[in-house]
């Protein structure tokens, strides 16, 4: 048993990101301490001109010189030698300071550590709770979980089948698996806790759509009539359509892709591949992946049907270029184009890495080609914008009067004569345009407009005049 005095003092050397032990501990300014890579990434993709917000409590945090790159901001936080002096000091061990407690008993003097965990309701029980919260009515069809780390699997009585995919999942895949090695992942019904931050969305063969809300953590998937299917826990930036229901994740922190296939609206895990360096942007080249990496250098990362890596430098031009947050590739040009919202610009490259012309544009996003034409998002521009294969700006296609307001990511999709266009904002929706040839003068088919609600409809109050049709909602 732990005393309350005892838990309190371990939480003291838990990152409130992570929720792992401290490592590099950096004290914000309303004293929340986190790890340095893991604050290090949430600047990346939370900055502001000012600072940023904490991911805590969401107070201001001010950054004294918000001139140098995002990538230094971490710097000019404090670190905390007096939490690693005490790291030190204690010689501790990094499983028991992130121990969880059982929700049931922790109103005694002694907390009682948690050796099950409920997926369904995100709940933490010690053995005896846990068997009585497997046996009630309203929770004897919950999937309960074993906490310790130094078995890879136990057997219950309580536990479905569903339990030994959650563990298997776990294992380490070194290459794309075989499909007799795939592993159910079971969905989710968890509310969102923060504002969605949809960072990467495609659409599969059949007109589902899938997106990473990187706010909340999830993979979500809707259908073709854009209600809500179901959705995932996991840390991802980007998302594309392999083709026959299976689609590749980026998961910059891990250093990894990961491959869902949607069976049955279902996501069932089918193997992952080591980037080695943090990854971000990824499209299809041909019949392989194009992925943009962050190591020593910015990279992009050519992954072929084995599993295996090719790397491509991303020359550094007159612009500096630090990382890769977008990619697609037009396959009659043979030219990726990058875009990084760090530096601020746009590159145009050969499939060697070289450069074919680069443009500064400070808020470049998500990008696609549509008709042989480059089209990209501008977030301060509220605009999806045309670009010719010179870099030279055409024409605007969307804009703030179509109801998007700083766009992100960017999708495009032929499907029956039609082309759509997926595109999501820094609200909680998700908006899907049917385009024509996007060089006629009238490009967007407005009245064909539809939504894709993300989040709680109450964020979007101020929509409900428009043309618009709200057509799911997320639980």
């Amino acid at each position: 048993m732990a005393s309350k005095e005892q838990t309190n003092q371990n939480n003291s050397f838990v990152c409130s990101i992570c929720q792992q032990c401290l490592r590099e501990p950096k004290e914000l300014s309303c004293k929340h301490v986190v790890c340095r890579d893991c604050i290090h990434n949430y600047i990346l993709n939370n900055a502001r001109d000012y600072g940023f917000d904490c991911p805590c409590c969401q107070k201001m945090i001010q950054v004294a010189d918000t001139s140098r790159p995002l990538a230094e901001w971490v710097d000019n936080i404090p670190t905390s030698y007096e939490l690693i002096h005490k790291l030190q000091k204690m010689n501790v061990d990094e499983g028991d300071l992130c121990l969880k407690f059982c929700e049931i008993c922790s109103g005694n003097l002694y907390d009682v550590k948690a050796t099950k965990h409920c997926i369904k309701c995100n709940s933490f029980f010690c053995d005896e709770c846990g068997d009585i919260h497997g046996l009630l009515n309203g929770s004897k069809e919950h999937i309960l979980a074993f906490l310790d780390r130094n078995e890879d699997f136990k057997s219950d009585p309580l536990l479905s089948c569903e339990l030994n995919a959650l563990f298997n999942v776990r294992r380490n895949i070194s290459k794309i698996c075989s499909s007799g090695d795939n592993v159910m992942m079971p969905g989710e019904n968890v509310p969102d806790k923060v504002r969605c931050l949809v960072t990467g969305a495609c659409f599969l063969d059949d007109g589902c759509v899938v997106i990473v809300d990187r706010g909340n953590r999830k993979l979500k998937l809707f259908d073709a009539c854009y209600h809500f299917l179901i959705a995932i826990s996991i840390d991802a930036y980007d998302v594309v359509n392999l083709g026959h229901f299976l689609v590749a994740l980026t998961c910059p922190n891990e250093k990894r892709m990961r491959f869902y296939n949607l069976h049955e609206h279902e996501f069932i895990e089918t193997g992952d591949i080591e980037t080695e360096d943090m990854c971000y942007g990824l499209c299809l080249m041909n019949d392989k992946i194009a992925v943009g990496c962050v190591g020593s250098v910015p990279n992009l990362k050519i992954v072929d049907n084995n599993g295996g890596l090719r790397t491509i430098r991303i020359r550094s031009g007159t612009l500096t270029f630090k990382v890769p947050y977008y990619i697609t590739y037009h396959s009659s040009k043979n030219y990726f184009y990058v875009s990084d919202a760090e530096s601020k610009c746009v590159k145009c490259l050969e499939a060697d890495g070289n450069i074919v012309w680069e443009r500064h544009i400070k808020d470049a996003r998500g990008l696609s080609i549509c008709c042989d034409y480059l089209l990209m998002a501008r977030q301060e521009q509220c605009t999806v914008d045309i670009v010719n294969n010179e870099g030279q700006y055409l024409k605007s296609i969307i804009s703030m009067k179509d109801g998007v307001h700083k766009p992100h990511a960017i999708s495009v999709r032929s499907a029956d004569d039609r082309i759509l266009l997926l595109l999501s904002d820094d609200t909680d929706l998700v908006s899907v345009f049917t385009l024509e040839n996007p060089m006629l003068k009238q490009a967007v088919n407005e009245y064909q407009h539809n939504i894709i609600k993300t989040s709680d409809p109450s964020i979007t109050s101020h929509l409900t005049n428009s043309k618009k049709t709200m057509l799911c909602s997320i639980l």
